[in-house]
């Protein structure tokens, strides 16, 4: 019955596949700087792999990928099915 639950769940809010963390305090300036550098190549996607098209040979089509099937910003429901994960392994 719990197994049925957690996959009933777990189907019903955002999946986190990958997250940048730390195992401890960063420093402020750190972190501005990190996510100004994230922000830089989400807004450049387009010339990236223009620059980069070589490495995604294997994909159909790398811009409508990367543009619109991965959401990118960590918000409160990706929160709490990370935090639902880690509670849950």
């Amino acid at each position: 019955m719990i197994k049925i639950f957690v996959i009933s769940y777990l189907n019903s809010i955002p999946f986190v596949f990958a997250a940048w963390v730390a195992n401890k305090r960063l420093p402020n300036n750190f972190i501005s700087d990190f996510n100004s550098c994230l922000k830089y190549e989400l807004n450049n996607i387009n010339q990236a792999l223009l620059q980069e098209k070589d490495s995604y040979s294997h994909c159909e089509n790398a811009i409508d990928y990367l543009n619109n099937k991965i959401s990118y910003n960590l918000d409160s429901e990706k929160l709490k099915s990370m935090h639902f994960f880690l509670k849950n392994i």
